[in-house]
């Protein structure tokens, strides 16, 4: 991966973690927390791109480059323009500085795709 400069990470991408809850006693609901707003660059990858990790392959649609932080792992989800994304992989750009961080991502869903459907017709 080339050299990342920073004024190439234009675009706002949050970081949410996902919260299991009970709703009600009798089922569970899905709600998320932002815990940070961070500037990226954001590519889009071929669809048909593989990443190879420890024997399983993952088509990635999108990569997000970041500068470092210590507090993501792939049980996060990004969300950038009203999409969500599934973390693949998790990568230090190799640079001997590691300021950086390169996340593989699967787009999952729309955001609030479930809370409001679309009329059937």
């Amino acid at each position: 991966m080339p050299a990342t400069r920073i004024g190439r990470m234009r675009k706002r991408v949050a970081i949410q973690s996902r919260v299991d809850g009970e709703y009600a006693g009798y089922s569970s609901e899905i709600s998320r927390v932002t815990i940070a707003t961070v500037w990226a660059r954001v590519i889009n990858v071929s669809g048909t791109e593989q990443v190879d990790s420890r024997n399983a392959s993952e088509a990635i649609t999108h990569r997000f480059i970041i500068r470092k932080r210590t507090d993501i792992t792939k049980q996060n989800e990004l969300v950038y323009n009203d999409r969500r994304y599934a973390i693949a992989t998790i990568q230090e750009d190799g640079d001997e500085r590691d300021r950086f961080l390169i996340i593989d991502c699967n787009e999952k869903e729309t955001v609030g795709a479930l809370d409001n459907p679309s009329p059937e017709s």
